[in-house]
Formats: structure tokens, sequence, C-alpha cells
């Protein structure tokens, strides 16, 4: 069940470029700061949940961070893997004060590429959020047969 934001999302931070966010593959944030992180884009629902959101952070195969120079978290993307032929993005948020500048497509893509030599199927599943939808359509996913996912062969 996908939670609808209280509010409309602000515009980015004024002059905020993207080559000012630092981006890592090997930076596993810590629980209240992926707790904040979610409640500010509007998934309370896990940021309630530390614990849960712990788990399911421990338990993924790659996890993709960006965070401004200051070090604030501002965004997150997950991937799940069999490590044979199959990845699934999960779990892309973005500080909504800081969407719109190319952050989400950058940690997407950095999923994809660390998975790319495998010849690997991708998936994302929007779960029936339409902002989520678009944004999958926007890094490259397309509709699948299964309407609740979208797929891309990278």
């Amino acid at each position: 069940m996908t939670e609808e934001p209280s509010e409309e999302p602000p515009d980015p931070v004024p002059g905020l470029q993207l080559e000012a966010i630092e981006f890592s593959d090997d930076d596993v944030p810590g629980t209240k700061e992926l707790g904040d992180l979610h409640e500010r884009a509007g998934r309370a629902t896990l940021a309630a949940d530390p614990d849960r959101l712990a788990r399911a952070v421990d338990r993924s195969s790659l996890v993709v961070t960006a965070r401004l120079e200051d070090g604030t978290l501002v965004g997150v993307a997950r991937a799940l893997s069999d490590d044979a032929t199959v990845v699934h993005v999960e779990d892309v948020v973005v500080d909504p004060e800081h969407r719109r500048i190319g952050i989400g497509s950058v940690l997407v893509g950095r999923i994809l590429t660390h998975y790319a030599d495998l010849g690997r199927r991708a998936s994302l599943v929007p779960h029936g959020d339409e902002e989520a939808a678009a944004f999958a359509r926007a890094v490259g996913f397309g509709p699948s047969a299964d309407q609740d996912a979208v797929v891309a062969d990278p």
C-alpha cells in the first residue's frame, strides 16, 4: 500500500547541482537517518518501524546512497539479487527537497551498472504509485506482463 504525501513536494533546493551529491555503493546508512529520510519522503510506515527498516537494508544485495557534502543522507536505493539471473530495484527514496536533479536516476544507474556484466533482467515495482511509475519509465523501465512491475533489459 502506498502512502500519499500530505502535501506537494517542494521545489528542489535552489542552486543544488548533481555534482554536489556524493554517491556510494559501500555506505550503509544508520537506522535513524534512514528512518528520517523515509519520513521526509512520505513513507511513514517504514520510518515508524526502525527494526524492519534495518533488516531490509541488512538483507539487501546492494545499497546505494546519495549524500550532501555535509554528510546528510538525501537518497537511497536497494537491490535484491540472486547474483545469477535477476536483480530487483527496491526502495528508491529521494528527499523531496532534492528531487528533480537526477539523484534517483544515478542511484538506479549505479545498481544496473553493478549488475550489467551478468546480463540480467532487472525489475522495479512502483506499487501502484503513479509518481513512482513515471520515475521508473524515465529511467528506462517499461511495462511487463505483471501489471505491477516494470522491467528493463540492462
